[in-house]
């Protein structure tokens, strides 16, 4: 290899070795500078998404702070009055066999928990609930099962 080197005219050098530079560069851009640039501009992209899904989540977050329920139902006087109407709520609809517990927690609050329940059908009840009588939700959990749309739940109640 060095013998034939050696036997190039001086312009032959010269234009293997501007050849060996314009691969040079050119697998500089294809290998490095390229896939730099496209990864730059996609995590841009990426950034401007998740800004707008942030702003979208703020503007939520302040509709639903500001959210005051517009039902006549009544505001429960105790943690009794509150247990006795969930489990009759819960009887009457569909969840009554996923309900697997249902007890006071304190003397201002209620937990129930849900084994393998529709999430449609869980969501649609607490809806209507909540349209119907006045109480908070002081904490919810809602676990994915490995069947899609059953879920396990788990939901704090206070009167």
């Amino acid at each position: 290899m060095r013998e034939r080197w050696q036997n190039l005219s001086l312009r032959e050098k010269q234009s293997v070795a501007a050849a060996g530079v314009v691969v040079g560069l050119f697998l500089i851009y294809i290998l490095i500078w390229s896939p730099l640039t496209s990864k730059t501009d996609e995590l841009r992209d990426s950034i401007k998404h998740e800004q707008s899904l942030l702003s979208w989540m703020q503007e939520a977050d302040k509709e639903m702070r500001n959210y005051v329920p517009q039902s006549e139902g009544k505001t429960f006087t105790s943690t009794a009055a509150l247990l006795a109407w969930v489990q009759a709520s819960v009887q009457q609809s569909s969840l009554s066999k996923q309900l697997t517990q249902l007890r006071a927690r304190g003397t201002d609050s209620i937990e129930l928990q849900m084994q393998n329940v529709s999430f449609d059908e869980f969501i649609a009840w607490l809806m209507k609930a909540q349209s119907q009588q006045h109480f908070k939700i002081n904490q919810l959990s809602v676990t994915k099962t490995n069947v899609p749309g059953v879920v396990q739940v788990e939901l704090v109640l206070q009167a």
